[in-house]
């Protein structure tokens, strides 16, 4: 299945550049012998530079594996990630997560300053640079907060704010909005829309939303249940510059349906044992 559906990235990238992220044959197993889980894989892929590309699949199939992975965070069981860069960034790579991970003992700029700092860059260059991003992010005022004090909306734009401060070549995001309310989440739908759409980074972002699948992302890669493969790979039709309106149009709501049918009956498999390996 992974061959037959692994696919070239989408357009939007330079002309004849080379995909941002080469994934061959990726796959995972935890532990050995008859407890072992096979977890991911194996999977084949390529994400393509600028590119937004969504995940989505049955919970416990491996879309959060497959992020850590590719973040260096745990090391496959076989397979290879590749990743190509231009080496012009400050950092190649930046994580947000669903929790935050910011730090509540540090102050908003302090832990949007944090990601330059681990990275060499300090003094004024680093506040200046924190202070853009908090400002882009709608946290103006808010610098000498700390965390407690804020609402997980505004953690969550912290946490972004942190992440893109470092200018990463490839943002990963494993379900960042997960836990807002719904119309916070649209706010912050759009607000990655246009920081995308602005900046150009590749994005991989996983979500359990069918519907912000296909607001955000330029493909939509559906997982089948554990263990994670390719089931299918679709281009979204909306062009850019894009809005979250896009989810008014009959267009919109059929390709949702027709994700919805497709993806139906892998929940379905992987409902008994959802979340072992998310």
């Amino acid at each position: 299945m992974s061959e037959q559906l692994t696919a070239a990235p989408a357009e939007g990238g330079a002309a004849g550049s080379r995909p941002k992220i080469e994934i061959t044959d990726l796959s995972l197993t935890f532990g050995s012998g008859p407890s072992a889980v096979h977890a991911l894989g194996p999977l084949s892929l390529t994400v393509g530079d600028g590119e937004f590309l969504s995940v989505v699949g049955p919970s416990g199939c491996g879309k959060s594996t497959l992020t850590k992975i590719i973040a260096g965070l745990i090391e496959p069981t076989g397979g290879e990630v590749k990743i190509n860069l231009a080496g012009t960034s400050i950092a190649p790579i930046a994580t947000v997560f669903q929790d935050y991970g910011i730090f509540p003992w540090k102050t908003v700029l302090s832990n949007v300053e944090f990601g330059l700092t681990v990275n060499g860059i300090t003094g004024s260059e680093a506040t200046d640079r924190a202070e853009m991003w908090i400002k882009k992010l709608g946290l103006a005022g808010f610098e000498k907060r700390y965390p407690s004090s804020l609402s997980g909306g505004m953690q969550q734009r912290v946490s972004i704010a942190r992440a893109l401060a470092v200018d990463p070549e490839i943002l990963l995001m494993d379900e960042p909005f997960a836990s807002l309310d719904a119309q916070l989440r649209e706010i912050l739908q759009e607000e990655l829309i246009r920081l995308h759409e602005t900046a150009g980074r590749t994005v991989l972002f996983v979500t359990h939303s069918l519907e912000e699948a296909l607001v955000l992302g330029d493909r939509v890669l559906v997982l089948t249940a554990r263990p994670g493969n390719l089931l299918d790979l679709k281009t979204v039709p909306f062009g850019r510059p894009r809005t979250a309106g896009v989810r008014e149009s009959a267009e919109f709501g059929a390709m949702r349906l027709a994700l919805w049918e497709h993806l139906r009956d892998q929940v379905q498999i992987g409902a008994p044992e959802a979340g072992a390996a998310k």
